[in-house]
């Protein structure tokens, strides 16, 4: 079995028995636990979090939370599951398997660009602008612009040694 795959069976052995204590760095506060109690849902409890960050109604969580993916497919076309939890609820915490497994809230539309074209901060932060990627595609789409990427791609591709 792959690491990735390990990963994956974790991340579904975690879903189904969560750690249950309320500690502020997993549940953040006692009425995102009281929710998890209630659904028992890690991803939900992630996406309550960017709802208090960004004010969000209870609609626009209930928004994003179905729009929030539970998986990313590689280029290999193997699938690879998000760890939405926190605290001492995660499974993959640290070098590479945290920046394929770990969710990251991204704005479409960068901020600046938004910014620039007068947008309000609601409509910047809003579900409709936000989408959950992986850290590792994150942090490459935070250091390249598009015309960068495509760019260096090809090449970046070509220097491993086949």
């Amino acid at each position: 079995m792959s690491r990735r795959e390990q990963i994956n069976e974790a991340i579904v052995n975690q879903k189904q028995n969560p750690y249950r204590g309320n500690t502020e760095n997993t549940y953040l506060n006692d009425s995102i636990f009281k929710e998890f109690v209630k659904h028992r849902d890690l991803k939900r409890v992630y996406v309550t979090k960017l709802g208090l960050k960004y004010r969000w109604s209870d609609e626009e969580i209930q928004l994003m939370y179905e729009k929030a993916p539970d998986s990313w497919q590689a280029e290999d076309g193997k699938e690879i599951l998000f760890d939405y939890g926190l605290g001492d609820n995660k499974v993959a915490i640290e070098g590479r398997d945290e920046k394929y497994h770990q969710p990251h809230h991204d704005h479409i539309e960068p901020k600046s660009w938004c910014k620039q074209q007068g947008w309000s901060e609601e409509k910047i932060n809003h579900p409709d602008n936000i989408q959950i990627l992986s850290k590792i595609v994150n942090e490459m789409k935070r250091d390249y612009s598009y015309e960068e990427f495509k760019l260096l791609a090809p090449v970046v591709l070509n220097s491993f040694k086949k």
